[in-house]
């Protein structure tokens, strides 16, 4: 796949390109370019029409509308997992470092709280 990345040309057909501008397909195009000597750089890509609003605008469809609010959805509960994991962390963290902390009781629990975490984790 990634060597028809780099040698096939890129093809915007179908449902989610029915609705995408032509100056909108040309910049897409110029910002992935394959030879790194044609792509454009930031500065043509600021100064391009459709950036710059000089292209005119188009209807966003439906469909990207929905893309769009799934993907922000899936970001808000993955920073609100990280935040999760990150008050349980500094939780621990104040635990370990209490009074109660010396007690072979408490020792053992924090030991077995912190296998256990471990093993939870997702695999990458």
């Amino acid at each position: 796949m990634y060597k028809e990345i780099q040698t096939k040309p890129m093809k915007m057909e179908g449902a989610e390109w029915s609705h995408t501008t032509a100056a909108a397909r040309e910049l897409i195009s110029g910002l992935l370019e394959k030879d790194p000597a044609k792509r454009y750089t930031i500065e043509q890509a600021l100064e391009h029409p459709w950036v710059t609003g000089e292209a005119g605008t188009a209807p966003i469809s439906k469909s990207i509308i929905k893309s769009m609010q799934n993907f922000n959805r899936k970001n808000k509960f993955k920073k609100d997992a990280l935040k999760l994991i990150a008050r349980c962390a500094m939780t621990f963290s104040v635990l370990q470092q209490s009074p109660l902390s010396r007690l072979p009781f408490f020792q053992h629990s924090l030991r077995r709280g912190s296998a256990k975490a471990a093993t939870d984790l997702p695999r990458d």
